[in-house]
C-alpha cells in the first residue's frame, strides 16, 4: 500500500490504482486493512473524478469489509454530497457520529447537508455541536454565520464573523472583508 500511495502523490493515478488493486490481491485475511485499501482507492477515484467508482469499488466495499470505518463513511458522505444525494449524506454522517460522537466531521457534514437541503435551524444546532468539540475549527464558525444570515439573525451572524475575523487566518478572513 506505501507504493501505492507513493505513487497517487507523484500523480501517477493508473500505477497507483494498479498498486492498490494488487494489495487487495494479495492473501491478506485483515479486513481492516482490505478496507483501508478501499478507502484508498475510492479516495483516487474521487480524485479522477469518478464519483460512482469511488462509492461502488471504494467506499461502499471499505464498509462491506469494516463496517466501523470512520473514513469509509465520511469520505462516502463527501462523494454522495458531491453527487447531490443530499438524505443518503445524512446517512453516512449519522453513521460516523454513531461511530464517534466526538469526530466533529461527521457532525460538519451533516450541518453542510442540512444547510443544502434548507433545514437551516437543524443546521445551526449541529454546526454549535461542532464548535463545542472544536472551538478553533474556523469552517464551522464561518458557515454557522453563514446559516445565522440566511434565517435572519444577523447580530449572532456578525459574532460568528468576527470570530473568523479575530482568528488572523487570511484564508477565512478574506472572505469577509
Amino acid at each position: 500500500i506505501d507504493k501505492a500511495i507513493s505513487l497517487e502523490n507523484q500523480g501517477r493515478y493508473k500505477d497507483a490504482m494498479i498498486q492498490y488493486s494488487r494489495a487487495m490481491r494479495l492473501d491478506i485475511r485483515d479486513d481492516v486493512f482490505n478496507s483501508t485499501v478501499c478507502v484508498r482507492k475510492g479516495k483516487l477515484y474521487d480524485d479522477l473524478g469518478k464519483p460512482q467508482q469511488a462509492l461502488d469499488i471504494g467506499y461502499d466495499e471499505a464498509i462491506r469489509l469494516d463496517p466501523e470505518n470512520i473514513t469509509a463513511w465520511f469520505n462516502k458522505c463527501n462523494t454522495l454530497n458531491f453527487l447531490e444525494r443530499y438524505d443518503e449524506a445524512i446517512a453516512c454522517s449519522d453513521e460516523a457520529i454513531r461511530l464517534d460522537p466526538e469526530f466533529f466531521g461527521g457532525w460538519h457534514g451533516k450541518s453542510k447537508e442540512l444547510t443544502l437541503l434548507g433545514r437551516y435551524e437543524e443546521a445551526i444546532v449541529h454546526y454549535k455541536k461542532i464548535i463545542l468539540l472544536a472551538p478553533e475549527f474556523l469552517p464551522a464558525w464561518s458557515d454557522l454565520g453563514s446559516v445565522l444570515e440566511k434565517v435572519g439573525r444577523y447580530s449572532d451572524a456578525q459574532q460568528c464573523f468576527t470570530k473568523v475575523k479575530e482568528s488572523g487566518n487570511i484564508i477565512f478572513e478574506s472572505r469577509f472583508r
